[in-house]
């Protein structure tokens, strides 16, 4: 399995933890650090269908926060305002370290 497929599996199970469980253990940037994926790596995790899912999430997520409207509130009977909050946070975190981790990569230095 490529080390896209491994974070990709990683992430999912992240984010089930996060919605089912409220656990929000996963660390991504040191992940990222730890496993040492390259540029073109975490810009292929950025493209993928997961990543892409996450951040419809996060517009759902804004609309239970707003107050939510009768769909969400189907969508996430349980949820409050405060829960939804926490879960966005993490979510949220999670891509901006890797937006982060892929411009750390970007930079290079060069030596003389």
């Amino acid at each position: 399995m490529e080390k896209e497929d491994v974070l990709i599996d990683i992430v999912e199970n992240a984010v089930n933890d996060a919605m089912f469980a409220h656990k929000h253990n996963f660390k991504m940037y040191e992940y990222l650090i730890h496993n040492n994926l390259t540029k073109r790596e975490i810009i292929d995790f950025l493209d993928c269908g997961t990543v892409k899912n996450i951040r419809i999430t996060l517009e759902d997520l804004d609309l239970i926060i707003e107050g939510g409207h009768s769909f969400i509130r189907e969508a996430y009977p349980n949820w409050t305002k405060s829960e939804a909050r926490k879960i966005r946070k993490y979510l949220n975190n999670i891509l901006s370290d890797a937006e982060k981790y892929k411009d750390k990569k970007s930079r290079r230095v060069r030596s003389k």
